[in-house]
């Protein structure tokens, strides 16, 4: 897995390797939340999945809405489809 860096920003990410600490299975008892962006790509999380918005909020996959803007993977900002 790698993740962001401490001390990593929307002007600087650093990216390191880490283990999984904590992992779960099986099946879902709520429908899962599907995103996808506007270039195309797509994503199933649980409805309580902290998502982070391209204003730096943290918020749970239920309440997104297709208003928000999303940070991709590169830091780029990505609009919700």
């Amino acid at each position: 897995v790698i993740s962001l860096q401490e001390g990593s920003s929307f002007h600087h990410m650093s990216y390191s390797p880490q283990t999984i600490e904590f992992g779960t299975s099986g099946k879902e008892g709520k429908p899962l939340v599907m995103i996808e962006t506007e270039d195309g790509r797509k994503l199933k999380v649980t409805e309580q999945h902290a998502i982070l918005l391209a204003s730096g909020e943290m918020i749970q996959a239920r309440d997104l809405k297709t208003s928000h803007l999303l940070v991709n993977r590169n830091g780029g900002i990505v609009p919700i489809k």
